[in-house]
Parts: C-alpha cells; sequence; structure tokens
C-alpha cells in the first residue's frame, strides 16, 4: 500500500472505481450528479 509514494494516478484510479461502485449501488443519486445545473 504505497498510496503516498504512487501519486495522482493511482489516487485517480481508485477514485474512478469508487464512483463506479457508488453508481451500480445508487443509480438515482448517480443521476442526479450528472444532472446537477
Amino acid at each position: 500500500m504505497r498510496h503516498v509514494g504512487e501519486g495522482g494516478g493511482f489516487a485517480q484510479a481508485t477514485k474512478t472505481r469508487t464512483n463506479i461502485k457508488s453508481k451500480s449501488l445508487n443509480p438515482e443519486f448517480s443521476i442526479s450528479s450528472i444532472n446537477k445545473p
């Protein structure tokens, strides 16, 4: 677990994976987030 050493790329990938998981679990919330005015 070298989060600090790995830097932005690894963090970005993790964040993306988390967002995809959130979309799968909460589709309504995902749609609301995408369609923010």
